[in-house]
């Protein structure tokens, strides 16, 4: 593996590291770290743009599910615009 195959592949495993649990993420963080330059080497540049691509769409997905669900939960009422009374005169 070329050095910028290393450098990119320690930046996605520290990236998704994080999005796990960081350093608490324990054996689910090694496991990750030994399995992401596989995976990087099997998918090749296309196969990492479409999982890019492909997790983005899934992030939408469970962002629009959420959405609905907190609405269904919870219906926004429209704002009543505050009416202030005038200035008392002195």
């Amino acid at each position: 593996m070329s050095a910028m195959g290393r450098m990119v592949t320690a930046l996605a495993t520290r990236a998704v590291a994080r999005s796990v649990g960081g350093v608490s993420a324990g054996p689910v963080g090694m496991a990750i770290g030994v399995a992401l330059p596989t995976i990087v080497r099997t998918l090749g540049p296309a196969g990492m743009i479409g999982l890019v691509v492909g997790g983005w769409a899934v992030k939408k997905v469970v962002e629009k599910r959420d959405r609905a669900a907190a609405d269904r939960l919870m219906p926004v009422a429209p704002a009543r615009p505050t009416l202030t009374p005038p200035p008392s005169p002195r």
